[in-house]
């Protein structure tokens, strides 16, 4: 299990991520985070003032190489302030909306207008949100090193965007 933690630092509490996680079982990887508040909240769930749409990412940098992939050391032309920046060669999205999903799917940052991989399994309770996906369907495999790294941008507090510290994991099963 690799973990990284990220204070409290956004005011819609639904999109600041407190937690990522990710963890390998079964040949499948499994990445989870957590918010400071609920996780693809409904509606009814959604803090106060806030827009009901957020964009959860996990980026993969499958190549553990930050000169490779899109760099998230900036967003949009913004620098992002991360201290070990990644190159992503991989984006795990969970789009929510409105209560609803909005757009779930793994694709390349180079290309994110097609979906590499649109058919994993998610789910979320309470503050937390995880996804399952099988490794041959990232184009991993057991035994490698890859970065992983978060953020979340949503249309609360003019889409402001939270960002997570990478960390290096070797993809070992534990199941």
């Amino acid at each position: 299990v690799a973990q990284v933690d990220d204070p409290e630092d956004m005011a819609d509490s639904s999109g600041d991520i407190r937690m990522v996680q990710s963890t390998v079982e079964n040949n499948n990887l499994y990445l989870r985070l957590a918010v400071q508040g609920i996780a693809l909240p409904s509606q009814d769930e959604t803090p106060e003032d806030m827009a009901n749409r957020y964009y959860y990412h996990w980026l993969l940098d499958t190549d553990n190489n930050p000169a490779t992939g899109r760099s998230n050391a900036e967003y949009e032309g913004n620098p992002t302030g991360l201290e070990r920046p990644i190159g992503a060669d991989l984006v795990v999205m969970i789009g929510w909306r409105d209560g609803e999903p909005n757009g779930v799917e793994v694709y390349d940052p180079a290309d994110e207008d097609t979906a590499i991989v649109s058919d994993f399994a998610y789910a979320a309770g309470g503050d937390s949100v995880e996804a399952m996906i099988h490794l041959a369907k990232l184009g991993l495999a057991l035994g490698q090193t890859i970065a992983i790294s978060a953020f979340q941008e949503g249309a609360s507090d003019g889409w402001a965007v939270d960002w997570v510290e990478s960390t290096v994991v070797t993809l070992n099963a534990c199941g």
